[in-house]
């Protein structure tokens, strides 16, 4: 029926309740067949969406990799004005690595906190059914 609507004229008292429900079951089963048919569609069109975005995220953090690169090896020139470029390098590398250390320690910590179920609605369910 490829999403169109037939309409018919009749009289409902020629035919049988049979007949009807026969009817109702083939028009239930193409309703069904074009939700699921749009569900996918649908589906489809947020993969695409998502994936577009993670290649973005994926470049851009790329591109932010290669400043932050750039601007520590500016960093470790500048400081080869005051120490020795093997100096300037390792307290520039030391530098950094307590810092990602932090963060990565920060974010362990919140991972840990967090869990993926959904407790709170889980909570929210269990008490209407015990009071309802």
């Amino acid at each position: 029926m490829d999403n169109k609507t037939v309409i018919r004229n009749y009289d409902l008292h020629d035919e049988t309740l049979a007949e009807l429900l026969k009817q109702l079951g083939g028009h239930s089963a193409i309703l069904v067949r074009e939700e699921i048919k749009l569900l996918k569609q649908e589906f489809v069109e947020k993969t695409q969406a998502l994936r577009n975005g993670a290649i973005m995220v994926v470049i851009g953090f790329a591109l932010v990799l290669v400043a932050f690169a750039t601007l520590w090896a500016a960093l470790i020139i500048r400081l080869t004005a005051y120490w020795a470029p093997d100096l300037a390098a390792a307290v520039t590398g030391g530098g950094l690595a307590l810092v990602g250390l932090i963060i990565t320690l920060i974010g362990v910590k919140l991972v840990n906190r967090t869990t993926a179920a959904p407790i709170r609605t889980v909570e929210a369910l269990e008490g209407r059914t015990e009071n309802g």
